[in-house]
């Protein structure tokens, strides 16, 4: 289930965003990625960004997908690497807003 989530003590925020399918880079495969990402906030006016703007965060990090190969998932830096174009990403959005971390829940390939 997508949206804010919140943990105690020092009430920490994240915000989980809807599930990501999407094709990867065109190689000698069909291949597609299935992510489940959640952001880690710094406050609560950065979940109303999240919030105002998530059609166009969904399609960015859908769009993103679409232009890496699955070797750079698969790769050993590759989950790092993603996570920091992600944040990059997210954080172009909702400027000046900035989300602490992207973590994920699960990230597969086929």
């Amino acid at each position: 289930q997508e949206g804010l989530v919140l943990t105690e003590p020092g009430e920490k925020l994240f915000y989980r965003v809807p599930e990501v399918i999407a094709n990867l880079a065109k190689g000698s495969k069909n291949n597609f990625v299935k992510a489940r990402i959640t952001l880690q906030l710094n406050d609560r006016e950065t979940e109303k960004k999240i919030s105002d703007n998530l059609p166009l965060i969904n399609n960015n990090i859908t769009e993103y997908f679409h232009t890496i190969a699955v070797e750079t998932i698969q790769a050993p830096d590759g989950p790092n690497k993603i996570r920091n174009d992600l944040l990059t990403l997210v954080n172009k959005v909702i400027e000046p807003k900035k989300i602490k971390a992207v973590l994920f829940e699960q990230l597969l390939t086929q």
